[in-house]
């Protein structure tokens, strides 16, 4: 037995144990100096977890729609058996110049050389057009925008007349569209709108001056393009997925949008919707049906929405982000509207055809490098030498030929439809 331990000495503890026991009651100090502070916290998050959402904003219909949902204008079976009896275009909306700078000549060139190659493995008729909007965009006097943002270019919306009280009738949607006095709008003025509207004016003149009754359209943000690399038609890709959107009984489908504007406008974090939709990809059968939908969703630019009135601000999305798709998710989230609207699976046009919006797969979209590479990459591995257009820019033996890419996209570019709105 040690010496210290015979006379009652305990020894001194060691230098590292020492220091443990000290900061060991330090901390207990500390703990209970802060434990009723600690409580509190944990009370506040615990009923943070618990907290019930809350209720729903307040909505209506928008003032142009029908009381009940119009009666469906389903197409001719021959429409659905053989697809050479329509036309399928992709269109994008944008008042810049396609051959400008940034992403638009690639994305142009991208949509073009996909209706280039498609149409050589099936019947189907596939068309890509750029609306330009400059003649709608060209006012000066802009007002400024929510959050005192000022923008250089504002375009002519619809002219600022009343709406007309909707009819109860189904039959009378068409007349229900539109304002009741035509001399009013031919001399009313137009309201400014942000350019993001413009994509339902370009909608417009599609189905007006460009499509034939049963053809099928898709509206694509101007940062969008198809993914060459599928090499799926129109029909093979969706004709599963939405029926009801090929047959004309819901000529609209969309897809919804589950992000940000999910928690600005969702009846689940207290917004006045129950459908969420992004804009960025519109759908649409030319019938009766959608004409009438899309005069009626333009004519809502003109009336203050629930989500406005919950902004504080009259007419906030006329210039507000994200514009009109603030009024896509209003007539969604409306019976009488909803009926017409068929909805994209998420995963279905990621696996189908997908439509490669630039957040989505150039997620470094501000590196041009990239967002070209990957343009590159899609084209070359999707290369048709048979067709008379590609062949002058492939090799050999059947694949592009690197020195001549820059030529295909200038080609590619020089066929684009480009029609001024």
């Amino acid at each position: 037995m040690p010496p210290f331990a015979q006379n009652g000495i305990q020894p001194s503890p060691a230098p590292n144990k020492r220091k443990r026991k000290e900061k060991e009651a330090k901390t207990s100090a500390t703990t209970e100096k802060h434990k009723d502070t600690r409580e509190e916290e944990k009370d506040r998050n615990g009923r943070r977890r618990r907290r019930k959402r809350p209720p729903p904003y307040p909505s209506y219909p928008p003032p142009h729609s029908p009381k009940i949902a119009p009666k469906p204008d389903i197409l001719p079976d021959r429409f659905i058996k053989d697809p050479s009896n329509r036309r399928f275009y992709i269109f994008t909306v944008d008042n810049r110049d396609p051959r400008g700078e940034g992403y638009r000549p690639f994305v142009a060139a991208a949509n073009q050389f996909w209706t280039t190659i498609i149409p050589s493995m099936s019947k189907e008729k596939h068309e890509y057009i750029y609306l330009r909007s400059n003649i709608s965009c060209s006012l000066k006097s802009c007002p400024v925008f929510p959050g005192r943002q000022v923008n250089k270019h504002c375009c002519t919306g619809p002219p600022n007349v009343p709406p007309t009280p909707p009819s109860s009738s189904a039959s009378s949607t068409a007349s229900s569209s539109s304002p009741s006095k035509k001399g009013d709008v031919a001399t009313a003025p137009s309201i400014p709108l942000h350019p993001s509207w413009m994509d339902l004016k370009g909608i417009l003149h599609m189905l007006d001056n460009i499509m034939e009754y049963g053809d099928i359209a898709t509206y694509l943000d101007s940062d969008a393009h198809f993914d060459t690399r599928t090499l799926k038609t129109f029909q093979q890709a969706y004709g599963w997925m939405l029926p009801e959107f090929f047959n004309g009984s819901r000529p609209i489908a969309v897809v919804r949008d589950r992000s940000h504007w999910t928690a600005v406008c969702h009846t689940d974090f207290g917004g006045p919707y129950s459908k969420d939709v992004n804009s960025g990809i519109i759908m649409f059968v030319k019938n009766r049906v959608s004409r009438a939908f899309f005069q009626r969703m333009w004519l809502s630019a003109l009336t203050p929405s629930p989500q406005d009135k919950r902004k504080g601000t009259p007419l906030h999305y006329q210039f507000g982000w994200p514009h009109e798709q603030e009024r896509l998710s209003w007539f969604a989230s409306t019976p009488a509207e909803n009926a017409s609207i068929t909805y994209i699976q998420r995963q279905g046009w990621h696996k189908e055809l997908p439509w490669c919006f630039q957040v989505i797969c150039h997620r470094n979209f501000d590196k041009m490098p990239y967002i070209e590479g990957y343009i590159k990459e899609s084209i070359t591995k999707s290369m048709k030498c048979d067709i008379p257009k590609i062949a002058p820019f492939c090799t050999p033996d059947g694949t592009l030929d690197d020195t001549r890419y820059s030529a295909l996209i200038d080609s590619l570019l020089d066929s684009v439809k480009v029609i001024p709105i």
